[in-house]
């Protein structure tokens, strides 16, 4: 009967938590060339528990900050937002986590679905 209870008490206890919609990010950034000649347009992805990172260079103008990426969550859609207009290569890792999980993700105007994979 106690395991019964038991039971019953942490069911309930997990039923009432509830997790609030979210999504932060964090960025770190280098600056790989002076122009945008070689700047790669493709993205990394590497997904994991703790929510996904994403590889990738953009022109940038030369005196880019962390403050001028923003992450914004529009249902199920997520979007990464800087500015467009820049002269400088920079290649960016962006640690992004998210509740509930996004299904496709906009960088740079590229749309990219994320879902599991089948093996």
């Amino acid at each position: 009967m106690n395991k019964i209870i038991s039971f019953c008490l942490i069911l309930f206890l997990l039923a009432a938590c509830k997790t609030e919609p979210y999504i932060k990010h964090d960025l770190t950034f280098e600056k790989i060339g002076d122009n945008c000649d070689n700047v790669n347009t493709g993205v990394k992805m590497i997904s994991n528990i703790a929510g996904e990172r994403f590889e990738f260079e953009a022109c940038l103008p030369a005196n880019f900050s962390a403050e001028q990426l923003t992450v914004t969550k529009t249902g199920d859609s997520a979007f990464v937002n800087y500015p467009v207009s820049g002269s400088v290569g920079y290649k960016l890792i962006l640690d992004v986590k998210s509740y509930p999980k996004y299904t496709s993700f906009t960088i740079g105007g590229e749309t990219y679905h994320i879902g599991p994979v089948n093996k």
